[in-house]
């Protein structure tokens, strides 16, 4: 398939391709678009096996932060907000 297909006429008195050569450069073109095709399936492949784990992770994470109410997750910010100011206030 490294084979390079010439892409038009070399002499100024071509007429142009034959039937043939039109067939052949047709199926030519469908073969290699199947196994760009096929190429394509498999990294889509492979980066669907690679996401699975982090998609894992993010439905424990909106499972988590949706049994929480509104007021847990305010007073976690706070909390978080607290320990950073004193945090900061030390390192001066």
């Amino acid at each position: 398939m490294s084979e390079k297909l010439p892409l038009g006429p070399q002499d100024e008195n071509w007429k142009g391709y034959t039937i043939d050569e039109l067939r052949y450069r047709r199926a030519y073109t469908v073969a290699r678009i199947e196994i760009e095709k096929e190429r394509l399936r498999h990294n889509l492949a492979v980066m669907q096996e690679e996401m699975k784990a982090p998609a894992l992770t993010r439905n424990i994470f909106n499972r988590v932060m949706g049994s929480l109410s509104y007021i847990d997750l305010g007073v976690m910010v706070f909390r978080l907000a607290r320990r950073a100011t004193k945090s900061l206030k030390r390192a001066r």
